[in-house]
C-alpha cells in the first residue's frame, strides 16, 4: 500500500520497501509512546566473570535483579533480591581493579552488560526488558502496534519511500499526512493516565437550611 500511495513506481525491491516499513514502524513506536511490551530472561554469574550478553530481542533494560540464596523463581525466603543500580562507561573506567563481591551495578553496552564488582559466586539474575518490535519480512504480517497506529506506520513509510527517490513534494505530502493523523490519536501513555473517575456521576448532599 505505501509503495501505491508512493505514486506505484516499479522501481522499488521488496527489500527496500521492507526496510524503509520497518524504520516506519520503530519510528511510530517511539512517536507514540509505546508502552513496554516486557521480556524476562533468567540467567546464572559465574564467579570472577562479569561479562554477559543481552537477548536477541532487547531494546532497553526496565530493571535488573541478582538473587542470593536461591532461583530467581523458587520464592523461597531465604533468597535476597539485590536490584542493580545502572551505571555508565565512564564510572566504569574510574574503578579500581580486581575488584570482587555481590554484584551491586551493572553497565549497558550495545550487545551485553558488565556487572560491578565482579561476582563472586554463582547468583542468579533476571532481567526485565523492552523488547524490540519484531521485523518485519514477509508483506502479509501484522504490525506489532495497536491499530490506530497503522494508519501512521503506512504515512510514515510512504514518507521515507519518497524521501529514497528524493521525491521532495511527495515526502512533505506523506509527512503532512502523518502529523496530521497522529495529532489526533491518543499516546498509550495518555489513555492509560485516563481518569475514568471523571466519566462518572457524584451526588451531593445539601444541608438543612436554618
Amino acid at each position: 500500500m505505501a509503495t501505491t500511495q508512493a505514486g506505484g513506481r516499479s522501481d522499488w525491491q521488496l527489500s527496500e520497501a521492507s526496510l524503509w516499513a520497518n524504520a516506519a514502524v520503530q519510528t511510530v513506536s517511539q512517536y507514540a509512546g509505546h508502552l513496554p511490551t516486557e521480556g524476562i530472561a533468567i540467567s546464572s554469574t559465574t564467579s570472577g566473570e562479569n561479562r554477559y550478553s543481552l537477548p536477541s530481542d532487547h531494546d532497553y533494560p526496565i530493571a535488573l535483579t541478582l538473587y542470593q540464596g536461591s532461583s530467581a523463581t523458587t520464592g523461597s525466603r531465604a533468597t535476597i533480591a539485590v536490584p542493580l543500580v545502572a551505571m555508565d562507561a565512564g564510572w566504569a573506567d574510574s574503578r579500581s581493579l580486581p575488584d570482587s563481591g555481590v554484584p551491586e551495578n551493572y553497565v549497558l553496552y550495545s550487545t551485553y552488560y558488565e556487572l560491578y564488582p565482579s561476582p563472586n559466586s554463582g547468583y542468579s539474575l533476571q532481567l526485565r526488558y523492552q523488547t524490540k518490535h519484531p521485523t518485519l519480512i514477509q508483506s502479509s504480517e501484522t504490525i506489532a502496534l495497536d491499530e490506530r497506529w497503522h494508519l501512521a506506520c503506512l504515512y510514515k513509510t510512504t514518507e521515507l519511500l519518497e524521501a529514497s527517490r528524493s521525491n521532495v513534494e511527495g515526502e512533505a505530502i506523506a509527512r503532512n499526512r502523518f502529523l496530521s493523523y497522529v495529532a489526533g490519536v491518543p499516546t498509550d501513555q495518555q489513555l492509560k493516565q485516563r481518569d475514568r473517575r471523571s466519566m462518572s456521576m457524584r451526588f451531593v448532599g445539601f444541608g438543612k437550611s436554618r
